[in-house]
C-alpha cells in the first residue's frame, strides 16, 4: 500500500503511476504513465492548467483513491491502468445524473465542427464537441502534441501516456465552455473590420479589374471592408512557358502554380500601388495560399530562400514543405510573407488541402500553419487575422474560419445552419461560409438572396464564387426584386455592427459565441435540441433564415421554436407570445429575426465604416419590455490592446411605466487609442405612441418633422418615436423621460404587425400597378391603407385614431381585391 500513497500539491494528486489534477470542480484531468513521467507542458488544446484553487477532497478507502469535489466524484482502484473496472467518476449535483467509466459511449454528444464543407451537398458529420445532454464527454489528449514552452513550434509526445480531461458538466453548457477556454486559450476578438461586407472571387483580377470592383460596390451604396485576391495573383499560367493544368506537376507532384509566391506582374504591375489604393478606399486585403508545394525552383525567392534551408541552389531542387521545422518556418514568414505584408497585404487565407500529417506525429499541417500564421500576423502589435480552414480542437485561438468550396443549393444552406452554430461547442465561432456556394457557378437568385440574407446574421458574411464568368455573386448584378432584397440584408448587417461587436467581446470573456444552438439557454427542453434550423444571434435575438424555396411567388413559411416571454418579430413588430413553435410567412426581403422583450440593440448608420475605432455616432434600439439594459463595447478596433484593458463599456437602461419611459446613458467607462470624446445618440422605440413630452437632462427635446436637431419625429410606416439627442460628451451621463398620452400596453396591442400588414398592402399596390391593363391600378381601400403611416408621420397624436381605422379598412381592402379576376396573389 505503501507504494501507492498519495500526496497532493494544489490541485494536483499523485499516486504511483497516475495524476490527477482538479483544474474546476466539474472538469478533472486524469494521467496514468508506466514511467511515473507526467506532462505540464502546454498541448495543442490545452494551453494553460494553472487554474485558480479548488476545494477538493482525497482519501484513501478500500484499496481506492477517492477525490470528491462539489460536483464531481472520482474513485480509482490504486496501482490499477484506467478501465472500467479500476475507474469511475460519479456526479454529485446537477442535471442529469451520470457514472462514467473508461470505454463508455458518449452517446449525446452535441457535436462541434468539421475540417470542411468540400464538396458536401447536404448534412455532413461533425467531429465531437464538449458538450453532451449526457451530461459529460472525454477529451483524449494522449496522443496530441505538444508546443514548446514558448509557443513558437511544436514537440512530440516522448512518453507513452494516458491523458484524459473529464467534463462533467451536465447540462451546465456555458460553464462548460467557459471553463473549456480557461485551459485552452480565450477566443481573440478579431479586428473590427472582419464584421463588414468581405468579397471574395476565383478569378484571375488585374489591379484595376480589382479596384474597380471595390469602387462598384461603394457606388452602390455597400462598401467592402474586405477584398480577396485568390490564387492568381502568383504566377499560374505561365510557370516555365507552360499552361497551367492541372496534369502538369511540380517537383512537389501537386499541380504546377498550384503553389506560388511570386507575383503575377502583368496582372499586377506595382502590388505596391494596389494596396495602397485600397487601403484609401477603406478596405483591407487578403491573399490566397496553397503553401503545400514548398519552395519551387521558379519562384524568385528560390536563391534566397534554398540557401537559409541549406540546400545548394544549383541543384535545382525544391524545398519541401515542412513548416514545423523551424529551419523552414524562419524564412517562410520572413522571406515569403513579410515581404508581401510590408507591400500591405493585411493578412493570409490558408487553403490546405492536402495531406493531414507532418514529420511530428499527431501534428495536423493546417493546426500548425494556423498556429505559426496567427502568431506571424500579431508583428508590432496588431491584432492577428487569418482566414483558414479547421484543423481541430484549440484552433479557436486563430480565427477566421474557411468552410470550404461547398455547393450552391438549398440542402447546402440548410446544413450550413447547424454547422455554423454547432462549432461554437468547441468555441469556434467564426465561421465564414462562400455566400452563394462554390459552385456551380449559377446559381438560383431566389438561392443566392436568402443565402445572403444568412451570411448577413451569421459570424462572417464573405461573398464568394468559382471562377467561371458567369458565376456571379455581387448583389447588385442580379434584376430585382433579388437586388434589393440581398442590399437590405447588406444594410442591416452593417446597422448591427455595434451589437455583434459586443457580442465579440462576450465570446472572448465567456467562451459562448454570437451564434450559438438553442439549448444553450433551454437545456432542459427537448424543443431546444430539435431547433437545429435556426439560433441565438448574441444575447436578444432568434434568426431562423429561411432554407427553402417559396411555396409561392411572395412568401415561404417558417417555423421557429420561441421560449416563454414576449417576442418581436424585427421585420414586422409584430409582438410574439413565446413557449412553443410559431410559424410565420415571409416575404423575399425579410428575414425570420426575433428579438426578446425590453432588448437594447445598438445599431449605427449603415454607411459607417466597419474599419474605425468606437462610436461617433450610435442609435439604440429599444423594444418594449418593462426594464432592459445593454452594455456598449468599444475599442480601437485594430491592435491587441484590449488585451491589456484598453477598452470602453457604456451601460444603457430603460424602465417602462404604464405612460412614461426612462433611458438612461452611463458615461463611458475606460478608455482606449483614437477614442472619440463625444458622441452623437439617436433612440429608436418601436410600438410606443407619440410623446406628450421628451425630457433629455432637464431640456425639453421638441418635435422635429423637418429633422432639426436635436430633437423627435414619428415613424409612420413602422410606429417608432425617433429621437435625435444630439452630441454629447462621452464622459457625460444623460437622462431621458418621455410622457405619453396613451398608454404603453394598449397601444403595444394596437400597433402590434401594422408594420408588416402595411408593407403587404403596399406590394399589393405595387402589383396592381403593374397589372393595370388586366383590371388592375390602384383601389381607394388600399391606398386609404397604404397612406397610414405617411399621416401619422405629419400627425404624430392621430396615431392610435389611424391604427384603429386601419383595422377596420382591412375587410373593405379585402373586398376590393376579391371583386378583381387578376392573379390571386394580390390578396396575401
Amino acid at each position: 500500500m505503501a507504494d501507492h500513497a498519495f500526496s497532493r500539491s494544489g490541485n494536483r494528486v499523485v499516486s504511483g503511476r497516475a495524476r490527477f489534477t482538479v483544474l474546476f470542480p466539474r472538469l478533472l484531468r486524469l494521467e496514468y504513465s508506466d514511467d511515473t513521467r507526467f506532462e505540464d507542458r502546454p498541448s495543442l488544446a490545452f494551453v494553460d492548467r494553472d487554474t485558480p484553487s479548488v476545494e477538493f477532497s482525497v482519501a484513501e478507502r478500500g484499496g481506492a483513491l477517492v477525490i470528491e469535489t462539489e460536483a464531481l466524484r472520482l474513485r480509482w482502484k490504486l496501482g490499477a491502468p484506467f478501465s472500467a473496472r479500476s475507474l469511475e467518476i460519479r456526479s454529485r449535483s446537477g442535471s442529469p445524473e451520470f457514472t462514467w467509466k473508461p470505454g463508455k459511449k458518449d452517446k449525446g454528444n452535441l457535436g462541434g465542427t468539421r475540417r470542411t464543407l468540400d464538396s458536401i451537398d447536404g448534412a455532413a458529420e461533425l467531429e465531437p464537441g464538449i458538450l453532451s445532454k449526457d451530461g459529460w464527454t472525454v477529451v483524449n489528449d494522449s496522443a496530441r502534441p505538444l508546443f514548446t514552452n514558448d509557443f513558437s513550434g511544436f514537440l512530440p509526445r516522448e512518453n507513452v501516456a494516458t491523458d484524459l480531461y473529464f467534463f462533467g458538466y451536465g447540462r451546465d453548457y456555458k460553464r462548460a465552455l467557459a471553463e473549456f477556454a480557461a485551459v485552452s486559450g480565450r477566443v481573440p476578438i478579431p479586428p473590427r473590420y472582419a464584421f463588414g461586407l468581405w468579397y471574395s472571387r476565383y478569378w484571375a483580377y488585374t489591379d484595376r479589374e480589382a479596384l474597380a470592383t471595390i469602387d462598384e460596390f461603394e457606388r452602390r451604396g455597400l462598401p467592402l471592408d474586405v477584398f480577396i485576391l485568390d490564387m492568381d495573383w502568383h504566377e499560374t499560367h505561365d510557370v516555365d512557358k507552360i499552361p497551367w493544368d492541372v496534369h502538369k506537376r511540380d517537383q512537389a507532384g501537386l499541380p504546377k502554380g498550384w503553389t506560388g509566391y511570386t507575383w503575377n506582374r502583368r496582372l499586377f504591375p506595382d502590388p505596391e500601388r494596389f494596396f495602397d489604393e485600397a487601403k484609401r478606399r477603406g478596405v483591407r486585403t487578403a491573399m490566397n495560399l496553397h503553401p503545400a508545394s514548398g519552395m519551387q525552383p521558379h519562384e524568385e525567392m528560390y536563391e534566397e530562400f534554398a540557401r537559409a534551408v541549406g540546400v545548394n541552389p544549383k541543384s535545382g531542387k525544391y524545398v519541401p514543405f515542412a513548416v514545423e521545422d523551424p529551419n523552414f518556418a524562419k524564412p517562410y514568414f520572413e522571406l515569403l510573407h513579410r515581404t508581401r505584408e510590408k507591400e500591405g497585404v493585411d493578412f493570409w487565407w490558408l487553403d490546405w488541402q492536402q495531406w493531414k500529417t507532418t514529420s511530428i506525429e499527431g501534428l495536423n499541417p493546417t493546426f500548425a500553419l494556423n498556429h505559426l500564421h496567427f502568431r506571424d500576423n500579431a508583428q508590432g502589435g496588431k491584432r492577428p487575422l487569418i482566414l483558414h480552414r479547421w484543423g481541430g480542437l484549440g484552433n479557436h485561438r486563430y480565427q477566421i474560419g474557411f468552410s470550404g468550396d461547398a455547393k450552391g443549393t438549398w440542402e447546402s444552406l440548410a446544413f450550413q445552419i447547424r454547422f455554423t452554430h454547432a462549432a461554437s461547442n468547441v468555441l469556434y465561432g467564426y465561421w465564414s461560409h462562400d455566400i452563394g456556394g462554390h459552385y456551380p457557378a449559377v446559381v438560383d437568385p431566389e438561392l443566392m438572396t436568402r443565402w445572403a440574407q444568412f451570411g448577413a446574421m451569421s459570424p462572417v458574411f464573405r461573398l464568394h464564387s468559382t471562377k467561371r464568368f458567369d458565376a456571379e455573386r455581387r448583389p447588385f448584378r442580379f434584376p430585382e426584386p433579388w437586388r434589393s432584397a440581398m442590399e437590405k440584408a447588406i444594410e442591416l448587417r452593417r446597422s448591427l455592427l455595434p451589437y455583434v461587436y459586443n457580442a465579440a467581446r462576450t465570446a472572448h470573456e465567456t467562451g459562448v459565441s454570437l451564434v450559438r444552438p438553442r439549448y444553450y439557454d433551454s437545456p432542459d427542453d427537448p424543443n431546444a435540441y430539435r431547433a437545429d434550423d435556426h439560433y441565438r444571434f448574441g444575447d436578444d435575438m432568434i434568426v431562423a433564415p429561411v432554407v427553402a424555396p417559396s411555396e409561392d411567388p411572395d412568401t415561404t413559411a417558417r417555423s421557429v421554436w420561441l421560449p416563454e416571454g414576449a417576442w418581436y418579430d424585427w421585420e414586422t413588430l409584430e409582438e410574439i407570445e413565446g413557449g412553443g413553435k410559431r410559424t410565420r410567412r415571409y416575404a423575399l426581403d425579410e428575414i425570420p429575426i426575433y428579438v426578446r422583450r425590453g432588448a437594447i440593440i445598438p445599431t449605427v448608420d449603415p454607411t459607417t465604416p466597419a474599419d474605425g475605432a468606437g462610436y461617433p455616432e450610435i442609435a439604440f434600439v429599444v423594444f418594449p419590455g418593462a426594464t432592459g439594459e445593454t452594455t456598449l463595447y468599444e475599442d480601437d478596433g485594430v491592435t491587441d490592446d484590449y488585451l491589456k484593458g484598453a477598452s470602453a463599456r457604456t451601460l444603457v437602461r430603460q424602465t417602462s411605466r404604464a405612460r412614461a419611459m426612462v433611458l438612461e446613458i452611463g458615461a463611458t467607462e475606460g478608455t482606449y487609442k483614437r477614442m472619440p470624446k463625444r458622441r452623437r445618440v439617436s433612440l429608436l422605440l418601436p410600438l410606443a405612441p407619440a410623446p406628450a413630452s421628451v425630457v433629455a437632462d432637464g431640456v425639453e427635446i421638441p418635435l422635429r418633422p423637418l429633422g432639426d436637431s436635436p430633437g423627435w419625429r414619428y415613424l409612420g410606416d413602422r410606429p417608432t418615436v425617433e429621437i435625435d439627442l444630439g452630441s454629447a460628451s462621452v464622459s457625460s451621463p444623460r437622462r431621458i423621460e418621455i410622457a405619453f398620452a396613451d398608454r404603453l400596453d394598449e397601444f403595444r396591442k394596437l400597433a402590434s404587425g401594422f408594420a408588416g400588414a402595411r408593407k403587404r398592402a403596399e406590394t399589393a399596390a405595387t402589383l396592381l400597378n403593374t397589372l393595370w391593363r388586366r383590371g388592375g391600378g390602384m383601389r381607394n381601400a388600399l391606398i386609404e391603407q397604404i397612406q397610414t403611416g405617411r399621416r401619422v408621420e405629419l400627425a404624430p397624436s392621430s396615431a392610435v385614431e389611424e391604427l384603429r381605422a386601419f383595422a377596420k379598412r382591412k375587410a373593405a381592402t379585402r373586398r376590393e381585391l376579391d371583386a378583381l379576376t387578376i392573379r390571386d396573389k394580390t390578396k396575401e
